[in-house]
This record gives structure tokens, C-alpha cells and sequence, in this order.
């Protein structure tokens, strides 16, 4: 026909045959992914990196071994004059180590520092502030610069070398050995009445002491000035060596491990000891009975708070007059204790401030200086602002940690750890005083905790969302489940994937080639 525009024939062409092997593209690309399928590609890269992050922390901070000569260093009984200024082997080691310790901090070897670490360095200026109030500046140098020793420098060398799990249970294991090594000598002190063995062949007399004996065991000092600061440094272990020691043992292995710390503990036949243990046994017992409901520790907070209530309206005294009342061994001790308690806080009424400093507090004339009280002493030495801050610092350490995403089994294993010793010594901390080398312990051990949650057991990147399947019994983190996977919907401009069946695909995958005009 004139006129008529020619169209060339319609033609066909054959695709090719789509292997069987053939795999979909990625998620990303826009096809639809099985949530079965991706939620196994995000538990393969959790894992990947936690291997690698788990690589990276095994060699921990690197610097452990001046944590670990600290700890040896406390075995030590000795005294010397340096300078005119009285030292201890602990205190001699923190002078070495305090300027490149401090340094380290600074410069971000353990992390920026945090607000724990202001909290800690302004209760340490407080102090300072105090003495300089109450003795003047002489006094002020002098004791305020074993203070810093003694509180800062112990803290912030905890917070430089214990960097990561390994490092915290390199410290659990080396505590360990050295309750070990003591124990004998505890023992002959208990059961044989002897004096302490260990200042005697060190030239150590002036510290060997006899006060008598309890339960039919004479109280054991071992290296210590008094049994009190034996059974203080011996029953802090007990929580560490039950989840830290070897994580994920069985039951009766981690009771003969325990058996050693609880033994010595009774060889010091100390309140505040006794009472550590008990509560840290409470805090693992609580753990064990109610291991599969996600919000114990939530219960068990509001039980404390609804038993003190309780205890306050049933009982004619005060919560803890009671507490003293049955968790001292004689009626005495326990006496003592409440009128201490009574007195000492007249003096923080009376000076709220900056407290009394080093001078002698109001008491009945029978009643020694001694106040078995660590916190009440704080606040009416140096005022109620420096234990303020330091007690923050504590109370936030510990609710950091708490609330810390771990998918490292070690790091959880030593945050249940620290905080079951962690409660065991501030609540005995109520009843005794730490001083000297054990109030530089305590403090190390509060301090060797912070790297839970200043990047030593931070969640390797992609995998906060998906942790790898934990063990029920161990696992820590229950908030909020994360959402289950959807299947993402396909792109408009992204064409739905066909089948990849060798018989149906030729036929189906034929296209029509567009006429020309």
C-alpha cells in the first residue's frame, strides 16, 4: 500500500539459562531477603567481630604488671623513713608510678576522662580543702599528700591498667594465689593461738598484735595490723572468685574455689568480714533462684527498699541499729557500734561542712577513738561534700556498668563479679574502717571496674542490635528484645527476582524486542 511505513517482523530472542547456583543479590541491592537469612547474616558479622574485638582485649591494657606489684607490694608489713616521712612498701610503689599513671590518664590511655573521674578528683580536693581548713598547710602538704596516694593514685592506676576483661581477671587470679599463700599462716594463727609468722621474720614486731580470741580461734592478722584488715582484704574476693575466677564452671568447682576465701575469713573472726561474705552469698543466691526472670535485679531493689520500710515500723530502733544489732558477735561490739554511730553524727551535724579534720571527737570517756564506720568517718573528718562525691562516683560506677551492652561471656562474668564484692564492701564498709594499705585496696578495687563502660567491653560496631545467642543463665542484658527481622520490601524501580529453574526459565524469560517507528 502507498504510503504505508514498512515494520520489520517481530523476532525473538532466547535468554540465557540462569545457573541453578545462582545466588540473589544482597538485601542492599533492593531484592527481598528471608528474615531467617538475615538474621543469620547479622549473627555471622556479631560474631566476626567479636572475634576480633575478643583479639584485641586478650593482651588487655598491656600494663597490668604494675597492678600486680601493687598487689604484692601489700604483703609487705615494713615501714622506713624516707625524706623524715614514714612509708609502706604499697605506698613507697604508688609514689613511683602516681606521675606516670596520672599522665597516662590524661593523655587518654584509659579512655576520656569520664564524670566518675571528676567525682573521685573532687572528692580528693575536698579533702584537701579540709585539712587545709582544720590543720593549716603544714599538716595540709604532708597528709594531704599521702591522701593522694593513697585514694587517687590507688584509683586511677586501677583505672589505667585493668582495660578489659583479661586484665580484670589476671587481678581475680592473682588475688587469688595470694589469699592462697596466706591462708597457712592464718590458720596457725586461728588454731594454734601463735603469734603472726610473717612480721616476725620480717622485722616487723611493732605490728603483731593479740586481741583475744572468738569462736575458739584467736583472730588472724597474718600480714596486716589488725585482723579486721585481713578479713576486709580476703572477703572483698569472694564474689570475684565465684564468677571471674573460671567462668562458667560447674557448681561444686566453684564451691571448693570459694571454700578457700570463705576459710579465710573465718580465720579473721571479723564483723565486718563475716558480714561481707553473707551478703555477697545473698547476692549469688538471689542470682541463681531467679536466673530466668528478666527483671530480678529491678525486684530485688524494691524488696530491699520495702523490707527497710518494713524493718522501720515492726522494730522499736532504727534499721540499722538492728543490722548491727544481730550481725555483730557480742552485745558489746554491737553497743559500741550504735553509740559511735550516735555521736559521730553530731559531729557531722555540727560541722556539715568541712568536719573536724584529725582532732578528737565527743564520746563517753570509756569508749576508745576508733570509729568502725568508713563512711560516718569520712563525713566527719572531711564534711559531708567529700563523701557525697565519692559515694556518686561509686553509685555511678556501679549503674554504668549495670546498664552496659556485653557480648563478651568474660565481661559479663566479671561485671556479675565486681558488683556482687562491690556490695559486700560497702555494706561491711557500715560497720569496720579501712585504713592504710586496705583503704587502698578497697579503693583499687572500686576503681578496677570502670573499664566496663569507658570503651574496655564496648560492642563491636554492627552488632548492638544482634547479639550472638547467649547462654540464659549467664546473660545480664534483658531490656527491651530487639525487633524480629521483616522482610524488606523490594524497590519500585527494582524488578522481583524470577526462579531459577533450568526448565521454566528459558521459556519464561523470552522478551519482546520494541517494534521501531
Amino acid at each position: 500500500m502507498t504510503g504505508a511505513v514498512s515494520r520489520p517482523p517481530l523476532t525473538f530472542r532466547r535468554a540465557p539459562a540462569v545457573p541453578t547456583n545462582a545466588t540473589a543479590p544482597d538485601v542492599a541491592a533492593g531484592p527481598v531477603q528471608d528474615a531467617p537469612t538475615a538474621g543469620r547474616d547479622r549473627l555471622g558479622r556479631a560474631t566476626d567481630a567479636l572475634r576480633n574485638v575478643t583479639a584485641q582485649q586478650a593482651a588487655g591494657s598491656g600494663l597490668f604488671i604494675l597492678a600486680g606489684l601493687f598487689l604484692i607490694s601489700l604483703l609487705f608489713p615494713n615501714r622506713f623513713l624516707i625524706f623524715g616521712l614514714t612509708y609502706h612498701p604499697y605506698k613507697l610503689w604508688l609514689t613511683i608510678i602516681f606521675i606516670p599513671v596520672l599522665a597516662m590518664f590524661f593523655s587518654g590511655r584509659a579512655g576520656k576522662p569520664m564524670l566518675v573521674d571528676w567525682l573521685m578528683i573532687g572528692s580528693t580536693l575536698w579533702v584537701l580543702l579540709s585539712m587545709l581548713r582544720n590543720h593549716g598547710v603544714n599538716l595540709m602538704v604532708v597528709t594531704g599528700g599521702t591522701y593522694i596516694l593513697e585514694f587517687l593514685g590507688a584509683y586511677l592506676l586501677a583505672r589505667v591498667t585493668i582495660r578489659s576483661g583479661a586484665d580484670f581477671q589476671r587481678m581475680v587470679k592473682w588475688l587469688f594465689v595470694i589469699i592462697l599463700i596466706l591462708l597457712p599462716f592464718a590458720a596457725l594463727e586461728a588454731l594454734l593461738w601463735v603469734d603472726a609468722v610473717i612480721p616476725r621474720l620480717v622485722g616487723a614486731d611493732w605490728m603483731m598484735t593479740n586481741l583475744g580470741t572468738r569462736m575458739g580461734m584467736r583472730r588472724s592478722q597474718v600480714v596486716f595490723e589488725h585482723p579486721i584488715l585481713y578479713g576486709a582484704f580476703v572477703s572483698a574476693a569472694f564474689g570475684l572468685v565465684w564468677y571471674t575466677l573460671i567462668p562458667n564452671t560447674a557448681f561444686v568447682a566453684r564451691m571448693f574455689l570459694v571454700s578457700f576465701v570463705g576459710f579465710s575469713t573465718m580465720f579473721s573472726v571479723s564483723t565486718g568480714a563475716f558480714l561481707a561474705v553473707m551478703v555477697q552469698i545473698g547476692l549469688i543466691g538471689w542470682e541463681l533462684v531467679t536466673r530466668p526472670h528478666p527483671k530480678r535485679w529491678r525486684i530485688f531493689g524494691w524488696l530491699v527498699v520495702i523490707g527497710y520500710l518494713a524493718l522501720d515500723q515492726v522494730t522499736t530502733r532504727t534499721p540499722f541499729h538492728t543490722l548491727v544489732n544481730y550481725a555483730a558477735f557480742s552485745s558489746q561490739s554491737s553497743y559500741n557500734r550504735i553509740i559511735i554511730f550516735d555521736h559521730g553524727m553530731r559531729v557531722v551535724e555540727n560541722n556539715p561542712i568541712f568536719g573536724i579534720g584529725f582532732r578528737d571527737w565527743p564520746r563517753p570517756r570509756w569508749m576508745s577513738a576508733s570509729v568502725d564506720n568508713f563512711w560516718l568517718l569520712i563525713a566527719m573528718r572531711h564534711g559531708v561534700p567529700a563523701l557525697l562525691m565519692f559515694a556518686a562516683a561509686i553509685v555511678l560506677i556501679m549503674l554504668r556498668s549495670a546498664r552496659q551492652t556485653m557480648i563478651d561471656p568474660l565481661d559479663r562474668a566479671c561485671r556479675a563479679g565486681y558488683l556482687t564484692a562491690l556490695g559486700g564492701i560497702i555494706i561491711a564498709a557500715g560497720t569496720v574502717h579501712y585504713w592504710r594499705a586496705i583503704f587502698t585496696f578497697v579503693i583499687f578495687i572500686i576503681g578496677s571496674g570502670v573499664w566496663m563502660f569507658t570503651g574496655g567491653a564496648r560492642s563491636p560496631a554492627g552488632a548492638e542490635a544482634d547479639p550472638p545467642p547467649e547462654d540464659e543463665g549467664t546473660r545480664p542484658d534483658r531490656g527491651r528484645r530487639a525487633p524480629a527481622a521483616r522482610r524488606p520490601v523490594s524497590s519500585p524501580a527494582t524488578p522481583r527476582p524470577r526462579t531459577t529453574d533450568p526448565v521454566d526459565a528459558p521459556r519464561r524469560d523470552r522478551t519482546l524486542q520494541t517494534r521501531r517507528p
